[in-house]
């Protein structure tokens, strides 16, 4: 694979991350607790928010490496990837109807569940389209589009969120509808260019016809003794990003109760809407740094900036404050986001990119199920001494320590690794 990608191409293949961003991005921090918020206890909001989401996350932890390994195999006209995005995509459609329209918690919670498993079914396949068709020396560069990709989804999501809320009464119908459209229509651009290429190429074709024998077992078995650098690149991401999504998904709570605005959905889609800008600014030229600098370097300057993000979120006590700190979080994202992707993608043993980078999601969807379980400790500090929410301080220094934390295990991976630069 030598041949260099344009970017209009790079752009197309990476489109599919910004309608799975769109999505979670609406639903994860401001969606899901808005349609909680009235069918529960209000005492017991951060527990029933955690808890649900933990459940979700845990059965995508176990989908999405589960997609990824059966695409590696796949043999389709329109090659290994499509077949599986498009099932998981339909599957999408049906479950956001059950969740948009739903009028009882066990309603939400079956349409949650079902989308955590469709959504999943299509992100495992895709996460292997970047190693399928982009060479080593763009790595960086393709890296950093679909950081960018997955940061636009979010701004577009925030602001379509943020209009749609402008109204006295939410219509909720509405914002799915649109989170169906986006959905479909990303989807249906990285397909297209996929098959596009495949009509160009022969090769994968070729190749997947001579392996006549699917054998479940070896393609579900992993070797980390011979890839023991993965486990610990999957041990640091996971650190990282649990104190992300820690942050992330108990943000509108934090807003409600202790900057207490009048409209903690619409400040909770500007912070989303703040981060993300920043993410997008980073990514942007986190792809060239990465091709330039290496990997190592920029995951250590994110982890910095994260720290100090997570800490001065202990002083965000107003909205202009709160917004300012949004934007050192999600530059921390952005760096680590891009350079983690792309060095998780030069480690991947060639042919079987779909299992391996499958098995981020044990990193990515783990850490956000784990960081779910702080619903339970909020409820019980904040409600522990009122009005001083030990619960929220705690969960910002776990989070400063989480960044800490990656960059020792960053370093430990990364000794006597000839890969790591």
């Amino acid at each position: 694979m030598n041949k260099v990608i344009s970017l209009p191409v790079l752009v197309k293949i990476n489109a599919f991350w910004i309608g799975l961003s769109f999505k979670w991005g609406a639903i994860h921090p401001i969606i899901l607790p808005a349609l909680l918020i009235n069918r529960i206890p209000d005492t017991q909001k951060n527990t029933y928010l955690g808890l649900m989401t933990f459940l979700g996350l845990i059965i995508a932890m176990v989908v999405q490496p589960f997609s990824g390994a059966l695409s590696d195999k796949w043999i389709s006209r329109i090659g290994k990837r499509p077949p599986l995005i498009l099932m998981g995509t339909i599957l999408d459609l049906v479950f956001l109807v059950i969740l948009g329209w739903s009028k009882s918690f066990l309603g939400l919670l079956i349409g949650y569940v079902g989308l955590q498993i469709s959504s999943n079914i299509a992100h495992g396949s895709a996460q292997g389209i970047i190693p399928d068709y982009v060479p080593k020396t763009q790595l960086g560069k393709a890296s950093g589009i679909k950081t960018l990709m997955g940061a636009l989804g979010v701004i577009v999501a925030s602001i379509v969120i943020r209009f749609l809320l402008g109204s006295s009464r939410v219509n909720y119908p509405l914002i799915f509808f649109m989170i169906m459209l986006v959905t479909v229509l990303s989807v249906f651009i990285t397909i297209f260019q996929i098959i596009v290429d495949s009509r160009s190429s022969t090769s994968e074709r070729i190749e997947y016809k001579v392996k006549k024998r699917f054998n479940l077992r070896d393609q579900f078995r992993i070797n980390f003794h011979e890839h023991i650098i993965y486990r610990w690149m999957i041990i640091e991401r996971f650190v990282f990003l649990l104190g992300v999504y820690s942050i992330q998904q108990f943000a509108q709570y934090y807003i409600r109760d202790v900057i207490q605005v009048n409209n903690p959905i619409q400040v909770t889609s500007g912070l989303m809407a703040s981060i993300a800008l920043s993410l997008v600014i980073l990514a942007s030229i986190s792809g060239w740094l990465t091709d330039k600098f290496g990997t190592k370097r920029l995951q250590i300057t994110s982890m910095i900036i994260m720290g100090i993000g997570c800490i001065a979120l202990l002083f965000a006590r107003t909205e202009q404050i709160l917004f300012f700190v949004g934007i050192i979080v999600g530059a921390g994202t952005g760096l680590f986001l891009t350079s983690n992707w792309a060095f998780a993608i030069q480690i991947t043993p060639e042919k079987e990119a779909g299992k391996y980078l499958g098995l981020t999601n044990f990193a990515t969807a783990g850490s956000a199920a784990c960081a779910r379980l702080w619903g339970p400790l909020l409820d019980k500090f904040n409600g522990a001494w009122p009005g001083k929410w030990y619960g929220y301080s705690g969960m910002f220094v776990f989070s400063a320590f989480c960044a800490l934390f990656s960059f020792f295990i960053l370093e430990k991976m990364t000794r006597g690794s000839k890969k790591m630069k």
